[in-house]
């Protein structure tokens, strides 16, 4: 499954690939900038080890778009909420490794998934104090 995984978010890269070359390139004003990176420490996603982000979806950002599409940049691991209100002021900024939710939909150009998920609540039957409305527990 995990596999699966990892073939579908391969898959997703290439659309990325194209998405992140055509914004970056395609804008005359991109020129020699250096694109920064910032993303959270969130193992095993992204997270720092010998002085350098490594991580799951950090290694589709570096191998699959990055490398490919030979864009310069910089990562870095910032708390989540410096690198999210820093990208959404500082133009030549990609944020990844966040959820993308109604509210953001708008701020953000959004490329698309790294790691698709699926989120999951349980509880024991015999708690019956537990009720969570409209989802049928």
């Amino acid at each position: 499954m995990r596999q699966d995984i990892h073939l579908t978010a391969l898959k997703a890269m290439q659309t990325i690939i194209l998405s992140l070359a055509f914004v970056l390139f395609c804008s005359p004003a991109y020129g020699d900038r250096q694109l920064l990176i910032p993303t959270e420490e969130w193992p095993p996603y992204n997270f720092m080890k010998d002085g350098e982000v490594v991580g799951l979806s950090t290694d589709l950002v570096k191998k699959a778009v990055l490398a490919r599409a030979e864009i310069n940049c910089r990562l870095e691991v910032w708390p989540r909420k410096r690198a999210y209100t820093t990208t959404l002021k500082q133009p030549y900024t990609l944020l990844y490794t966040t959820s993308r939710t109604a509210q953001r939909e708008h701020l953000f150009k959004w490329i698309g998934p790294l790691y698709p998920r699926q989120l999951h609540l349980f509880k024991l039957k015999s708690r019956k104090e537990i009720r969570i409305d409209g989802w049928g527990v």
